[in-house]
């Protein structure tokens, strides 16, 4: 699946443009989506507190699409918050390929993530 083919996931996702690098900036509720671990209990509950009284003021998630989801590489803690309360959040999708051309080099991942 690529970004384009979001509407695989029931068509929820609001996408934005496509940035040079072949990404895309969509904000999708957690249930469309996989988080990368486990998240701490206190911390979501601040957090969840927090989005849902400012919205959302952190940076993007970043995943991209893995057997019918978008797997996460970062913020389970505000994944969690926002299942909690229902809300959407900013996913940066990368395409699968470019995931996996950077896989165990940690330089790609700083110049993917940065």
């Amino acid at each position: 699946m690529s970004a384009q083919g979001l509407g695989e996931l029931g068509g929820a996702a609001v996408e934005g443009p496509e940035d040079v690098r072949g990404s895309r900036l969509v904000w999708l509720l957690p249930e469309e989506c996989t988080p990368p671990h486990g998240a701490d209990f206190s911390k979501y509950v601040v957090l969840a507190h927090m989005i849902g009284g400012r919205g959302w003021q952190g940076p993007f998630l970043v995943g991209y699409p893995f057997k019918g989801t978008i797997q996460l590489l970062t913020g389970s803690h505000r994944w969690m918050a926002c299942k909690l309360i229902g809300r959407r959040m900013p996913v940066r999708i990368l395409p699968f390929e470019q995931v996996q051309a950077a896989w165990g080099d940690p330089e790609s991942w700083k110049r993917l993530l940065g």
